[in-house]
């Protein structure tokens, strides 16, 4: 899932009188914090079904690949090959949408944690001399 900050103005003008590096650095921070939340869930989403314990050991917050438009973090299956498929499913098999689920039954959440993360990160950077 992909949030887009739009709703809070003030929020969003503070962080862009911030240093490219500051920005980069506060939305990082409330990226990984709120995924963890979206971990979280997915974990407990995932523990309802019977044969995901590889997967359930997988799921991890990792950093979304360089970019010069992008900054982030995403939840992601590390090290499993056929995480996909029990997402997604096959033509023999349903999907199990672990985490499309959780990431839609606690994206308030989620994007609450990470809006207050952004604030606190400000408060800090402007606080610095």
């Amino acid at each position: 899932m992909r949030f887009d900050l739009q709703g809070d103005k003030k929020l969003i003008k503070k962080l862009e009188k911030l240093a490219a590096a500051e920005q980069k650095k506060a939305i990082r921070k409330a990226s990984r914090a709120g995924n963890k939340i979206l971990l979280q869930a997915s974990k407990k989403e995932a523990k309802k079904s019977k044969d995901t314990g590889a997967f359930l050991k997988s799921l991890k917050v990792r950093s979304i690949p360089r970019s010069r438009v992008w900054v982030g973090t995403k939840v992601v299956s590390v090290g499993l090959r056929y995480s996909s498929m029990l997402e997604l499913g096959t033509k023999n098999t349903g999907a199990k949408e672990h985490l499309t689920d959780a990431a839609k039954a606690n994206d308030d959440k989620a994007l609450k944690k990470a809006t207050e993360i952004i604030k606190e990160e400000i408060e800090k950077s402007m606080k610095r001399p």
